[in-house]
Formats: structure tokens, sequence, C-alpha cells
């Protein structure tokens, strides 16, 4: 499968690439600044998620979508990470990529719910983290969707 991954600098966008590569999978970074990938082997392909032709480019060839982008400043709304998010959906709705898993710190639309107290009532009103158009969650079985292991927690 062709993974196209978004916030592959960070920790988890590391670990996700590690991953897809350890299962087969063919791995593109989307990237600001390419010099943040932990391997400077990994294709990537470098851009801004707010530019809309840049990340349409990117999903070219794709068969699905890993976000891990995160906020710059946790527990703050970012207003750069929104309408990239609503700039990768959008591209995707154009292109035949289907699938997409985003991962997020906080709830996120109908799960915001399962949030404690301080989510509910500090974090989630100060990152206005519910997005104006929700999709219900699908779940899946699928072994090939389940990528939870001890390998993603230990850094090499």
């Amino acid at each position: 499968m062709n993974i196209l991954i978004f916030g592959a600098t960070g920790a988890t966008g590391a670990c996700l690439i590690n991953e897809a590569n350890s299962r087969g999978h063919d791995v593109t970074a989307f990237v600001r600044d390419a010099s943040g990938l932990a391997s400077p082997d990994t294709p990537h392909i470098q851009g801004d998620i707010t530019d809309p032709d840049a990340v349409l480019r990117a999903l070219s060839g794709q068969d699905a979508v890993v976000s891990a982008l995160g906020p710059r400043t946790p527990l703050k709304r970012d207003p750069e990470l929104v309408a990239g998010i609503r700039t990768i959906v959008a591209a995707m709705e154009k292109s035949a990529v289907r699938r997409i898993v985003y991962i997020s710190t906080m709830g996120v639309g109908d799960s915001a719910r399962q949030l404690g107290w301080v989510g509910r009532v500090v974090a989630v009103p100060s990152s206005c983290a519910t997005p104006s158009r929700t999709t219900p969650t699908r779940r899946t079985s699928s072994p090939a969707a389940a990528w939870s292991g001890p390998s993603c927690g230990q850094r090499n």
C-alpha cells in the first residue's frame, strides 16, 4: 500500500514511518522541512498543508493518508493546522484516496464527549477541537489495519 504521512517529522510520525516500512508499505512523507525527518532516505514531498495544489499533487498514486499533525503548542488552537486538515480532506475528496487515519491527542468530533471533565471544560473549548463537519468513525478489525505493537513505542 502507498501511504502518505503528514506530520512525519514528529516523534509519532517517525514511528509511523518505521512501522509502515516494516510492514512492507511504500511510505512518502509530506513535510515543510525535510531536515526534520529521522531518516534522510525517507521519500518525501516538501510543501505546506494549507496549499491545496501541493497536497493534491502529493496524493497522486497514494492509497491512504495517515496524519500525525499536531498543534505547535498543546491545548492551543492552531488555525494553520485546522486549515491544513481541511485542505487534506478536500484534496482527498478530489482524488481517488479514500482512506485516512487521523491521530489526535484529544477528542475530535463525536469522540470529544469521551474526554474527562478537564478536557471537556478547559481543553476543548480553548482549542476549538470540534470540527464544523463531522463524519462518523468507522472501525475495522481488518488485520491490514491493525497497527498496534511494541515496535511503535520503541526507538531504534
